[in-house]
């Protein structure tokens, strides 16, 4: 579960300034009516004093949404104990991508992804 992964991680990032530990890349699948619609690959990397999270997205026969030499790339803008706030360009350039985490107190993560002036809600839960 991408989602839960990537906010468990942010939970390790210190305060701004200093580096987080490094972290390796996570593959994350969306299933509907038990097929695969779309793969998301996502690393979190710090680049100096910012953390950014990176995502590529890809169809079920691996191909890619953004160009090869591209991916998402959107800068931890905002961070709190139990909620981290991604921001950046859509992969297109058309338009900006806001990416929020908050965890809950029960384990859960909500997702808010904010693009194109909508916004999805998604709330994830470990097994």
């Amino acid at each position: 579960m991408r989602h839960l992964l990537v906010c468990l991680l942010l939970a390790a990032v210190p305060a701004a300034g200093a580096a987080p530990p490094p972290l390796p890349a996570t593959l994350w699948r969306y299933v509907a009516k038990g097929r695969i619609r779309i793969l998301e690959m996502l690393t979190l990397t710090s680049e100096g004093p910012n953390v950014v999270l990176r995502i590529r997205h890809f169809d079920p026969k691996l191909v890619a949404r953004e160009e090869k030499d591209r991916a998402v790339e959107l800068p931890l803008v905002a961070k709190g104990p139990r909620e981290a706030v991604f921001e950046g360009p859509e992969y297109d350039a058309k338009g900006a991508v806001r990416l929020t985490y908050r965890r809950g107190d029960d384990d859960s993560l909500t997702a808010v992804l904010e693009k194109e002036g909508t916004r999805q809600e998604f709330r994830l839960r470990r097994r």
